[in-house]
């Protein structure tokens, strides 16, 4: 079995081989990101999943890109870390805006992800 949607073949997954997105492990990390920046998207995944493993490069692509520290971070961790409440299937993305969550999207949908994170970046 693969840890990570790294140890893939490269065949399974999409091109990218840039920084990964942050991850955080602790509910403290988490809050400090939250907290810390205007705009904070956490993709809870996992190493089982499929969808997970096909979309990772996608975001950490997109995180290398918009990431801002004090404006937007996309970050990314682990269902088994338990961070997230209420989590029965990945991957999902929660959304925060200036402390509060205020979007939960279910599945690998990159097109809903870019158009989510657009949406907020030109929220006035």
């Amino acid at each position: 079995m693969y840890k990570t949607y790294s140890d893939l073949p490269s065949s399974s997954t999409p091109e990218y081989h840039g920084p990964k997105a942050p991850q955080v492990k602790t509910i403290a990390d988490k809050k400090k990101v939250i907290q810390s920046n205007q705009i904070a998207i956490f993709k809870c995944g996992a190493a089982w999943c499929q969808p997970c493993r096909m979309i990772a490069p996608r975001v950490d692509e997109l995180a290398t890109r918009l990431n801002t520290p004090g404006k937007i971070m996309i970050v990314s961790e682990d269902f088994d870390d338990k961070l997230s409440a209420n989590v029965d299937s990945v991957p999902i993305f929660d959304y925060y805006f200036e402390g509060r969550k205020i979007h939960r999207q279910h599945g690998a949908d990159m097109e809903e992800l870019e158009k989510n994170i657009t949406r907020m970046l030109h929220h006035k």
